[in-house]
């Protein structure tokens, strides 16, 4: 698709419609580069790990790097009309995690060190919790089964729930005292979903309009529907 420049920075950096922001979360082939598109994609990117965080936070240290990659990359499909009517591959979030291992490790290890620095979790597998720069060497040593562990105090819950989107924080009160963490990480994500929901309803809709609905479009739904049916 197509979007105004305006409309793609509002959408990596305030997930008003989560189109763009969705896809620019896993790992892209940038053709142009724009300084202000770059630092949204950025900013986006951090958004998403601390949200995919936030969401396993309650788990304590049964966590590993999969889960993390698993809950971050099915943002762009909880809540997808496309996922509920079974026209998607059941699995497609799983095969996106296992074959962009490596792209996601080069977006998302140095961003997890961060976090790592600021106390919010622990890194711990075989020496992956040593600190050292992220080069290609050092980014090998992590595996899907590496483990994350969690140090949940109330200053950690809010300082990551403070950086979830506005968006997503939509009629929520701003202390984390008022709501358990278990009531905090259900409400944002049920406004995610909310968003991707009428995102992916727009799309389907679009692509219907834009072709032959009866000769092209139909057949094409039908044709997703059956191989989603079929996985």
């Amino acid at each position: 698709g197509v979007m105004h420049r305006e409309d793609a920075i509002e959408d990596l950096t305030q997930w008003k419609t989560f189109a763009l922001a969705g896809r620019t979360q896993k790992p892209i082939l940038t053709i142009v580069e724009d300084e202000e598109i770059v630092k949204a994609i950025e900013t986006n990117r951090d958004m998403a790990l601390n949200l995919a965080v936030f969401l396993n936070y309650h788990r304590l240290d049964e966590v590993t790097l999969f889960d993390i990659y698993f809950t971050l990359c099915n943002f762009s499909y909880n809540g997808d009309i496309r996922m509920r009517w079974k026209m998607e591959n059941p699995n497609k979030v799983k095969n996106i995690v296992s074959g962009q291992l490596q792209g996601l490790n080069e977006i998302y290890i140095p961003r997890l060190r961060k976090m790592q620095e600021e106390g919010l979790l622990t890194i711990d597998s075989d020496g992956t919790n040593q600190q050292g720069s992220e080069t290609d060497s050092s980014l090998s040593h992590f595996e899907a089964n590496t483990r994350i562990g969690f140090r949940i105090r109330d200053e950690n819950i809010q300082t990551m729930f403070d950086r979830v989107p506005e968006n997503l924080r939509w009629e929520m009160k701003p202390s984390v005292k008022q709501l358990s963490l278990r009531e905090l990480q259900g409400d944002v994500e049920k406004n995610l979903a909310g968003i991707v929901d009428v995102t992916s309803i727009q799309m389907v809709l679009s692509g219907l309009y834009s072709t032959s609905p009866l000769k092209k479009g139909l057949p094409y739904l039908l044709d997703k529907f059956k191989k989603g049916r079929t996985k």
